[in-house]
This record gives C-alpha cells, sequence and structure tokens, in this order.
C-alpha cells in the first residue's frame, strides 16, 4: 500500500499540472507588441473612433500605482472586443497590463489564442463555478482548486486582473446575471485576511455596433452556436471595415465606481476569526449586486440604441421626419434621467438627420428597410433580399438565415428565423432601458389598482409601494436592478412621473 503512495502523488500532481497548463497565461514583450501591432490595424478598419477621455486613463493610472493591494478591471461584456480594446488602451496608454479571464472556447482558435496566451489571457470553462459546495466530482473539485489558486496568485503576484462580472456576452442588450465565482476568488483574500485591501474599477464600454450582435438571435431562437474559429474572426474584421462606427470606453468615478475593501478599517470581523461560509456567500452576492448597479448607472446610450428604440415602438414603421424628431425627443430624455451618451449624440454641436442615417443606412444595415418614405425592420432575412434602397441586400455579419428546429420527422419546433431582425432592434433598444425601468415598474404597480384608481384616484403610497419592490424582486436580475427600493425612492419616481405629464 505504501509503494502505491508514490504512483497516486504523481498522478494527482500530473492532473494538476494538466490543468494547469490549459488555463495559464503569461506576459511576454514579443507577443504583447505583435498583437497590439495587430489590433492597431485591425481598429483602423473597424472604428472610426476609439473614444477614452485622458482624465479616465489618469484616473485609473492613478488607482494602479496608489494601490495597496490587487485592482481589479470589471468592464461591461458586449463583444469579444472587449478585453482587446481595454489590453489596446493600456498599452497605448503606458500603462501595466492586467492578467484577463476568457472563455475557454477562445483557445480554439489558431494561432490567436497563442498570442492571447502570451499577452496575459488565461483561459477558463464557461461557467465556471467556484464554490466548493457546487463541486461535486474529484474532477470538479481538482479544476476548483487550481482555478481559485490561480486566481488568487494571479492577484496577489501581479496585483492587476481583469474578468467580467456577467461571465458571458449578454445577447439581449442588457447586463447579465452576475456570475460570483471568480469575486469569491478575489473576495477571499480579503476574508481569509491575506489582502488588507483590493481595489474594483468598474467600466463600460459602448459600441455603435455590436460586432457579433446580428448573430445573437440565432442562439435565443435555438440556432446553434457558431464555433470560434481564425477564418471567423477575420470574415468579422472584413465585413465590419466597411461600418465606420465608434466605441466608447467609460472609466471609473472616484465617488462611486471605485469600490475598496479595508480601506481605512478594520477587516471584516475579528483579527484571525474565520468568517462562516454563509457570510462570505452573503457578502459576495450583495457587492456583486452593487457592482451590477454601478455598471448599470454608467451604461453608455449610443445612437443606435436611440433610433432602434423608437423603431422598436412602431411595428408597422414610421416616417423618417417622424423618426428624427421622437429620436431627438428620446435624446433629451435620456439627459433628463442623467443618462450617459456617446460623444456622436451627446454634445451641443450634432446632427440628427445625420445621425439617424447613419444609424439606418450603417449600423443597423440588414436590419431595417425603407419604404415609401417610411422605415421599419425587414420582415425576412433572405440572402439577397432587398428593400426599396437596397440598404437589406448586404449580408449582416452573423448570417440571420436560419434553419428552423425539427425534429427526426421533420415537424418544425422553433420559431422562424423571420423573427431575427425584431431580436436585433430589441437588442440595441436595450441598451437604454436601466433610464426607465424604475418608472415602468412604478407604472405597473399602479396600474395593478385597476384602470380608475390609476388614472383618476391614485393609490395609497404604502400599498404602491409594497407592489413596487415585488416587481422590483421579480426583474432586479433581468435589469441588474440595484438591492432594495424603498418608500422614499417609489415616491420620489412618482413624483418625477407626475412632472413629466401635468395633465395625466
Amino acid at each position: 500500500m505504501g509503494r502505491l503512495q508514490p504512483e497516486v502523488e504523481a498522478e494527482v500532481r500530473g492532473d494538476a499540472q494538466d490543468l494547469y497548463d490549459r488555463i495559464a497565461g503569461t506576459i511576454r514583450p514579443p507577443a504583447v507588441y505583435i498583437l497590439g501591432g495587430l489590433l492597431h490595424t485591425a481598429f483602423l478598419r473597424l472604428f472610426d473612433r476609439i473614444v477614452v477621455e485622458s482624465t479616465e486613463v489618469e484616473r485609473l493610472r492613478k488607482t494602479v500605482q496608489e494601490s495597496h493591494g490587487p485592482v481589479i478591471l470589471l468592464p461591461t461584456h458586449r463583444s469579444y472586443m472587449d478585453s482587446l480594446l481595454l489590453f489596446y488602451m493600456c498599452l497605448g496608454n503606458g500603462m501595466p497590463l492586467p492578467f484577463v479571464a476568457a472563455d475557454e472556447n477562445l483557445a480554439q482558435i489558431a494561432i490567436i489564442n497563442r498570442l492571447l496566451r502570451n499577452s496575459g489571457t488565461f483561459f477558463l470553462k464557461k461557467p465556471v463555478s467556484l464554490s466548493k459546495s457546487q463541486t461535486k466530482s474529484p474532477s470538479s473539485r481538482l479544476y476548483y482548486t487550481v482555478v481559485h489558486q490561480y486566481i488568487q496568485a494571479v492577484a496577489k503576484r501581479h496585483g492587476y486582473l481583469e474578468f467580467f462580472i456577467e461571465g458571458g456576452r449578454s445577447k439581449t442588450g442588457l447586463l447579465s446575471r452576475p456570475q460570483n465565482g471568480i469575486l469569491r476568488s478575489v473576495l477571499d483574500l480579503y476574508f481569509d485576511f491575506e489582502q488588507p485591501n483590493v481595489t474594483f474599477v468598474p467600466i463600460t464600454i459602448s459600441y455603435d455596433k455590436v460586432l457579433e450582435a446580428d448573430s445573437f438571435p440565432q442562439e435565443l431562437l435555438g440556432g446553434h452556436r457558431k464555433k470560434e474559429d481564425l477564418r471567423r474572426v477575420l470574415n468579422v474584421i472584413r465585413c465590419m471595415s466597411c461600418y465606420g462606427q465608434d466605441c466608447k470606453i467609460q472609466g471609473t468615478d472616484s465617488n462611486g465606481l471605485q469600490q475598496r475593501f479595508g480601506l481605512g478599517s478594520k477587516p471584516l470581523g475579528s483579527a484571525y476569526i474565520k468568517i462562516a461560509e454563509p457570510t462570505t456567500f452573503k457578502l459576495t452576492a450583495d457587492f456583486a449586486d452593487h457592482l451590477m448597479g454601478n455598471l448599470s448607472s454608467n451604461l453608455i446610450v449610443s445612437p443606435t440604441s436611440l433610433v432602434a428604440t423608437i423603431l422598436c415602438m412602431h411595428r408597422n414603421g414610421i416616417r423618417e421626419e417622424d423618426l428624427e424628431d421622437q429620436v431627438q425627443w428620446l435624446r433629451d430624455q435620456v439627459l433628463l434621467r442623467g443618462g450617459l451618451l456617446s460623444p456622436g449624440v451627446g454634445g451641443l454641436m450634432f446632427d440628427m438627420r445625420l445621425i439617424v442615417q447613419a444609424a439606418l443606412q450603417t449600423y443597423l444595415r440588414g436590419v431595417v428597410a425603407s419604404s415609401g418614405g417610411g422605415w421599419s425592420v425587414i420582415q425576412s432575412v433572405a440572402p439577397g433580399a432587398a428593400g426599396a434602397n437596397g440598404v437589406s441586400g448586404t449580408p449582416s455579419v452573423g448570417d440571420l438565415t436560419m434553419k428552423r428546429p425539427s425534429t427526426v420527422g421533420g415537424t418544425v419546433v422553433g420559431p422562424l428565423g423571420a423573427d431575427a431582425p425584431r431580436l436585433v432592434l430589441a437588442y440595441y433598444r436595450n441598451e437604454c432601458c436601466h433610464l426607465f425601468i424604475l418608472e415602468a415598474i412604478v407604472c405597473a404597480a399602479l396600474f395593478a389598482f385597476g384602470h380608475e384608481t390609476a388614472w383618476e384616484e391614485g393609490a395609497d403610497s404604502t400599498a404602491l409601494t409594497e407592489k413596487a419592490v415585488f416587481l422590483m424582486e421579480l426583474l432586479k436580475d433581468h435589469f441588474a436592478l440595484k438591492s432594495q427600493m424603498r418608500e422614499g425612492e417609489i415616491l420620489k419616481v412618482s413624483r418625477h412621473i407626475r412632472k413629466a405629464n401635468p395633465d395625466n
């Protein structure tokens, strides 16, 4: 029996080493500069502008320099471009490069995977559960242990880590429910008193056109996800090079987005007293919700989102002049609610007609069509189908043409691919939902009392709050709402609605 011990130990070590080799990344200057050069060439073709305020860069630089512990970047996740844009921003501004957690599927892309792995990217299974209570098989527990230790080692020794708290890319345009696995591993450094301070830096990234948005409806409607490979990556760059879109990166706000643990205070609990696991789970979940609320309140609304929102309200189409007027109205409503607008539509000097035309003919190309002086979502996605002005004739990047899922006997069991263009519009519309969702919840709660009460009598504030809180609890994961809505906030939203509609 004793003679078997070295063999067992060697097997376990070998399994752990294999997992480490599959996961781990490193930072090698030659790979960094090659990737930086390739991204520079690709971004020149993909974007008209990549907008990053110099003050945001300096704030992040100062945070990294002055932090007395790990700095964690938490960007929103809309596209595979997200982490590459942050890499490009850090490299171009002479800042340290973070280690980046990425989907294991990207490790299957030839050539690119080696560049990414040697530029700080490490690859994890999706979704990765880093909870011991959720890892039941021996292989899962071993994977948990290796990943957990690797993330903590990177955070402690490199001190600069980036991961997506949403897990995967959002396929609806809304923020996804937070995945607490990696966050829990980082926070355990604090809970276990290994790091007295951890700095979290939420970052929002906005695109006029999300590269993969046209392919999301295929997955939402039950189609198969396309395998990532080098050919598809190159094809996306080729197809998107004609769009001339903008990208906006919104950095941290020292008043709220930069969340610190332990700064100027004692660690949670008394020194060297182990915090109970249920407590750490609760603290992690609450903090994840808090971070998602910060990300939600700092999302950037693009011109594409404004145009798509109005088009979604007019299923049978809308005249171009009316579309421009209503987009202008929606823009003003966003500003009234303290929303952030992308540079093209957020300043004082802009031409609404040009903005709407760019969204219709460029960013929503293949999704909407012009007919009789108006615009509407196209009703089919057959290759070569074109509207009156030929706008819808260009194939979209995601190739929206779908085969309906069927049984072995050929019986149709899935929806029509013709729904795909409307889902693309809904994707962009959802990018501005966060500004209006509280008002929508209060209105829905009010109408639950009946039409007469809602429009004439009014509802008791306590009862209204109770119904609104109930709705908010149901929807908080779907819309990444901040934790508890209090009665004062309900009344504040109600007053805002009355002020905006004085005749009702």
